[in-house]
């Protein structure tokens, strides 16, 4: 059994959209504390089992509002590591599931109604690119 830990530093992935009541969220302002500068991706026999942001950020779609552990979507979890798998995952931290997270932090962004098409929801959950 192999693993390994593959450490993405001096990022800076901050949100762009949610998805909330069945509608998409156009993020308009966020404040730092959402910014994503740094996580570890844990692979183990060439899976991914876990990815860690760093401690210095908050994400609605980790374990707990005090914890940094992202709950894997579908189209991540149990996927043989790749490139195209680092630009899924980003596309994930970037577009929050508020339909399906711990905590919503509302006091640290403003967002608004997308009122564009169909092709937004499927690049919500990572069917276009």
């Amino acid at each position: 059994m192999s693993s390994y830990i593959v450490p993405l530093k001096n990022m800076r992935l901050f949100p762009k959209t949610a998805r909330w009541n069945g509608q998409n969220w156009n993020i308009t302002k966020y404040d730092e504390i959402l910014v994503i500068k740094s996580m570890r991706i844990y692979i183990e026999d060439g899976i991914v089992k876990e990815i860690c942001l760093g401690k210095d950020c908050k994400h609605p779609n980790c374990d707990e509002p005090s914890g940094n552990t992202f709950c894997l979507p579908p189209f991540i979890k149990y996927k043989e590591w790749c490139t195209d798998l680092t630009h899924r995952i980003i596309n994930a931290l970037q577009h929050y599931n508020l339909e399906d997270c711990y905590y919503i932090p509302r006091e640290y962004f403003e967002w608004e109604l997308d009122e564009t098409n169909e092709k937004q929801n499927q690049k919500f959950y990572g069917i276009a690119t």
